[in-house]
């Protein structure tokens, strides 16, 4: 097998304080000006981590703060594999009492991996995304999973690979009696022109549709892609009589990686991540020799609403943080999810295409800026 070309793609803080807690924030933004001004980013954080007064709990259960700690202590070891990299910050971080986090590590590292290990094993690409879902209640009925990056691989000619590896690693829920739709959600040029960065916002907006077999994967995901800011003057109709629940963000051109399931009433698991839909960050197909392999390095987390606290209901929330309680009829703790992008969803039109940072466009943006191409 070829080499693969892989990226260090994780974005994640480690902070030590001086009052002796740490905390540990994983987020999508590089470290450059316009991601954290212009563009959409967003950040999850533990609470605030205390120094383990003894013996911590070894509770494995996906969700819950040793696991998390393990993985992520798996995760920082794995940079140690030819030099010791990571072991000073691997052995501060392990005197911190992880207890209080509510959320499961979903990360990747370079290399072959096991598909199947010991639970208390951890587990990386979409191997961890799989397991994962095995874990999570899911409500019954129709599901839909919207999955929203900056960028996009080379997936190849069929869509194998993103139907039965990965939509089927996000689907595997236990307990779900059907498969749940899939969406795409990646902005065109035209949202790229009208972007508060306009062109050059697509510098960090990757796609390419030059190849014979990029054209063919275009054919395959057209029909799933859907507008990030949802105005297109090409794009499918909104449903009459829906009322549009705005994000706050369609100029604010997308940086963010979001991977949400839309159950009928209410949200079953959101993840964030740096992990965008390609190969190199999720594994490659599962081989004869039960191994995945990957070649990036990425870091997210996935949450849900039972994680915090019993019988709750999770929903999205639009320009602001905290639920309405009357947005979900019912006596039950309400968990707010902000998303990003404005809903219902548009999808692209029949001769739509995503933005692709390698093609040049003449056309100028709000700016007068035109495109070269890459």
């Amino acid at each position: 097998m070829p080499e693969m070309f892989g990226t260090h793609h994780s974005k994640m803080l480690i902070l030590f304080r001086n009052d002796d807690t740490a905390q540990v924030v994983i987020h999508t933004a590089n470290m450059i000006s316009k991601d954290w001004t212009n563009m959409t980013n967003a950040v999850w954080s533990t609470p605030m981590l205390p120094l383990s007064k003894g013996e911590e709990n070894q509770d494995f259960t996906l969700g819950g703060g040793h696991k998390f700690k393990m993985d992520l202590m798996s995760y920082l070891r794995a940079y140690n594999t030819k030099r010791s990299v990571c072991r000073p910050l691997v052995d501060s971080l392990a005197k911190f009492d992880f207890s209080a986090v509510r959320g499961t590590l979903i990360a990747s590292v370079p290399g072959r991996h096991a598909v199947e290990t010991d639970p208390r094993e951890t587990r990386w690409g979409w191997a961890a995304l799989k397991q994962a879902m095995r874990s999570i209640p899911v409500q019954p009925g129709k599901a839909e999973i919207v999955v929203q990056v900056s960028s996009i691989a080379t997936l190849g000619g069929t869509d194998s690979w993103i139907q039965r590896t990965f939509f089927d690693s996000l689907s595997s829920a236990v307990k779900s009696t059907s498969r749940p739709n899939f969406k795409v959600v990646f902005p065109d040029a035209s949202e790229i022109r009208r972007s508060l960065d306009g062109y050059a916002s697509g510098g960090s907006i990757h796609t390419k549709i030059q190849s014979a077999q990029q054209a063919k994967q275009l054919q395959y995901l057209r029909p799933i892609f859907c507008h990030w800011a949802n105005d297109s003057e090409k794009g499918t109709e909104l449903p009459d009589g829906v009322a549009v629940r705005d994000g706050g963000r369609k100029r604010a051109a997308p940086h963010i990686k979001t991977y949400i399931r839309y159950g009928e009433k209410s949200i079953d698991w959101a993840l964030l991540t740096s992990a965008n839909l390609s190969k190199q960050a999720w594994g490659e197909a599962q081989g004869a020799s039960k191994e995945i392999r990957v070649a990036s390095w990425e870091i997210g987390v996935l949450v849900w609403p039972e994680l915090l606290a019993n019988n709750a209901k999770m929903i999205g929330t639009f320009k602001t943080d905290s639920p309405s309680p009357v947005e979900l009829e019912g006596d039950f703790p309400l968990v707010g999810l902000r998303i990003p992008y404005n809903l219902p969803l548009q999808t692209y039109g029949d001769d739509e295409a995503p933005w692709a940072a390698t093609m040049a466009y003449t056309q100028p943006d709000w700016m007068g800026m035109t495109w070269p191409g890459w």
